[in-house]
């Protein structure tokens, strides 16, 4: 027994010492296990990321979030900020954005229109108020001075000739289209058809220089399918348009404009009468007829 317990003694240093490698053994176990367990976390964020829209590492992500932001931006701008974006001139875009929120066609105005054509000149003081209501005093000559005056109210056109008379047509009436008097003194309004659609080549800007009641006014060509030459001015503080003049093989129109408060009213009702006009085909046979 005795021999039995020095022998077991004599193990005992031997035993210490596999129980202090196999401890080194299991910790570098265990930590080689947990630098794989990093490395595979990793790898799996890395594939999720890949994986969630808009996150970094998905090429496709970052383009539909960016295009995403992109229309959001453009949606949230003013329409100034846009222009500008398109055109880089903030003039022409203050200008873009005082039609935008002023329509012309729609807002009370006053205009001198005086055109050229196949010889004759043509003028027109036309006035529309808040209501839509136009008065219009035209004047030409031909053999001798003649004038036209036109009102339309609620609906209702009432014309003068030469006389002290108007003449009223019931709403509906239509004024025939075959006058020698150019349709762009007529109808203003189509003066504005380039306010339609703004782009970037076809306006020039030319400088600043004066223009009427003490203003101050941009000068733009602008180029248009038909038209030889046409100028607009807009002026430096309210970038209202004040001035128009288009060119054509027919002849020029000058358009001057202005935006004090106009009223119109229809003639007095002792001076109107019923017409007494027979079908008119012509514009001639109308005018005649208001002799």
């Amino acid at each position: 027994m005795e021999k039995q317990k020095n022998q077991i003694t004599r193990l005992d240093p031997d035993m210490h010492n596999v129980k202090k490698v196999s401890l080194k053994r299991i910790t570098t176990i265990i930590i080689i296990i947990a630098a794989n367990i990093a490395v595979i976390a990793a790898i799996i964020a890395g594939l999720l990321l890949w994986k969630i829209p808009g996150k970094k590492g998905s090429k496709k992500s970052d383009i539909k979030n960016s295009a995403a932001q992109t229309q959001n931006t453009l949606k949230n701008s003013s329409p100034e900020d846009q222009c500008l974006d398109k055109f880089h001139d903030p003039d022409l875009c203050r200008f873009e954005s005082w039609i935008q929120a002023n329509p012309i066609q729609k807002i009370p105005y006053s205009a001198t229109i005086t055109a050229k054509s196949n010889g004759l000149t043509f003028t027109n003081i036309y006035k529309r108020d808040k209501n839509g209501n136009i008065s219009m005093n035209m004047k030409w000559q031909e053999q001798q001075p003649l004038e036209l005056n036109i009102i339309e109210y609620n609906g209702n056109t009432y014309m003068q000739g030469s006389n002290m008379f108007w003449v009223k047509f019931p709403i509906g009436f239509k004024i025939p289209t075959d006058s020698k008097i150019p349709s762009n003194v007529m109808d203003p309004s189509s003066n504005f058809n380039f306010m339609d659609s703004l782009q970037n080549d076809r306006f020039t800007k030319m400088g600043k220089e004066p223009c009427d009641n003490n203003l101050m006014c941009f000068e733009y060509k602008v180029s248009e399918s038909g038209m030889v030459n046409q100028y607009i001015w807009f002026d430096t503080k309210e970038y209202q348009l004040r001035k128009l003049v288009a060119g054509s093989p027919g002849g020029t129109t000058e358009m001057k404009l202005g935006y004090k408060p106009v009223t119109v009213t229809a003639p007095p009702a002792q001076n109107v009468v019923s017409p007494a006009l027979p079908n008119v085909s012509s514009f001639e046979q109308l005018f005649n007829n208001l002799k």
